[in-house]
């Protein structure tokens, strides 16, 4: 902690009498999850924790070099997910890049975010219980001239298909790495048009 006093700490523990408990309460600066817990649990005392994503995001773009800040920083990304938690820690890990992600479980969702708000990328699974994510990247591309499509699929996008938008592929499962390399492709290719 006296190397890094902003570090968010989150203890768990099935056994906490007197350890980080006294007279029934914690220490001051202290978070607990009692074990057992649910994903969901933990998924909500994370996001507690880091406390909101406007102050979390601040503390981080203030600490990356300036190389990095700017027009990185500032894409609104759609992504489209059904699976929960999958889409959760998509756009958990997109804030920690900097970007503003907004979340949806259904193409049918998708399409009225994009109605109501420009986005500037369309992270999106091509096995949608809807839609196809290839024919909602047509639809969405339609509202959002510029838009640019990242499909995310364990399967490999066929590429004989003439789109009318800019696209990328990133093979499920991928890294956190490999998410922040695409995203870099995608600001490269917008700055090239």
């Amino acid at each position: 902690m006296l190397l890094q006093p902003d570090l968010k700490v989150l203890f768990t523990s099935g056994y906490t009498q007197n350890a980080i408990v006294h007279a029934g309460k914690l220490d001051d600066g202290v978070e607990l999850l009692s074990k057992p817990y649910s994903r969901a649990d933990l998924a909500a005392k994370v996001r507690h924790v880091l406390g909101t994503p406007g102050r979390a995001l601040s503390s981080f773009n203030s600490a990356r070099p300036a190389e990095h800040q700017g027009k990185a920083a500032e894409l609104n990304i759609l992504v489209v997910e059904d699976n929960e938690l999958a889409r959760e820690a998509v756009c958990e890990l997109l804030l920690m890049l900097g970007h503003c992600p907004v979340a949806a479980g259904t193409a049918t969702q998708a399409l009225a975010d994009v109605a109501r708000h420009p986005f500037d990328v369309l992270l999106t699974d091509i096995n949608l219980p809807d839609l196809s994510g290839i024919e909602l990247a047509a639809q969405a591309s339609s509202f959002c001239p510029g838009l640019s499509v990242i499909f995310a699929s364990a399967e490999p996008v066929e590429r004989d298909e003439i789109r009318s938008f800019a696209w990328f592929e990133l093979q499920k499962p991928y890294t956190f790495e490999e998410l922040q390399a695409v995203i870099r492709k995608v600001v490269e290719e917008a700055d090239g048009r």
